[in-house]
């Protein structure tokens, strides 16, 4: 009988320590309530925020009621309107959608704290059905609007050079020097340059000496690549002959082709052909100096 009752304990022992064991072992997930939807009345008009992930509930709120204010203030035509707010790297997206008609506005925000600015331009572009950016006015910028846009890297170089000039009325060739500042944005490129020459010892040469504003184009993109400039010059030039010298001064253009090497190098070198075209007369004689030009560009 006394063997009976302690057989009789032992289970009653292992069915109490049983549920014990168990609990230990099961994981008992307990569902999170479910976010209250916010719904914001303003007079007739009701906005319901749809969505607002990443945003808080409170702020969602608040500047619902900012918007809603507004909506019927202006006497809103549709009796509800559904706001969605959406984190965007720091900054907020505010879409308001009404009901009818349908139509809906957007504004990104810096931050919530612009939402007494935007909703007054918000409600205004969707009453009046016109872009929210006819909205902005000397005081109501966002900081979307605001931001700095960004721009191309262009690069700055400096350029060196050697001609070797002449003309129909002076036989000879004369020497000279090209210095320049060069910038460049992909295949484009402006410069600035003055040119000098006239050394020789020719019985006729050209002697010249100008100031350019010039562009260029490199056609494609490589280490070598032909080019082709052009641009406007002031310049004086005179054309030394055998029994007479002829000069003039004013405008001109010109017209060069030439190659690019070592584009991708600090230092690279370059050759061109150029013809100059001025719109005048050396006394009397029309020149077109043309030039062999090579040297060196600094980037």
């Amino acid at each position: 009988m006394r063997r009976l009752l302690s057989f009789a304990s032992f289970l009653t022992g292992i069915s109490l320590l049983a549920p014990s064991a168990l609990a230990d072992d099961v994981a008992v997930v307990v569902p999170s309530p479910l976010d209250e939807p916010i719904s914001v009345a303003s007079g007739q008009v009701v906005c319901r925020v749809t969505e607002h992930g990443g945003v808080d509930a409170d702020d969602a709120r608040t500047a619902t009621d900012l918007l809603c204010g507004e909506l019927a203030e202006r006497g809103a035509r549709s009796a509800r309107y559904d706001v969605r707010f959406g984190p965007l790297d720091g900054s907020v997206l505010v879409t308001v959608t009404g009901a009818e008609p349908k139509a809906s506005r957007r504004i990104l925000l810096g931050s919530l704290g612009e939402m007494p600015v935007a909703a007054p331009r918000l409600a205004q572009a969707l009453l009046s059905e016109k872009p929210v950016a006819d909205t902005a006015g000397a005081d109501n910028v966002v900081t979307s609007e605001a931001r700095q846009a960004v721009r191309k890297n262009g690069s700055t170089g400096a350029y060196l050079g050697l001609v070797g000039a002449t003309s129909a009325s002076a036989g000879g060739t004369s020497g000279g020097f090209d210095l320049g500042i060069d910038y460049r944005l992909g295949a484009l490129g402006i410069g600035v340059h003055g040119r000098a020459g006239g050394i020789g010892s020719n019985e006729t040469k050209l002697a010249y000496a100008s100031a350019d504003i010039a562009g260029s184009l490199h056609p494609w993109d490589g280490n070598v690549a032909p080019f082709l400039g052009t641009g406007l010059v002031l310049g004086y030039y005179d054309a030394i002959g055998r029994d007479r010298d002829r000069s003039g001064s004013g405008l001109a253009t010109f017209v060069a082709l030439g190659v690019d090497a070592m584009r991708n190098a600090r230092i690279g070198a370059r050759a061109f052909v150029r013809a100059d075209v001025p719109f005048f007369a050396l006394e009397g004689r029309y020149v077109v100096p043309v030039s062999l030009n090579v040297g060196l560009a600094f980037r």
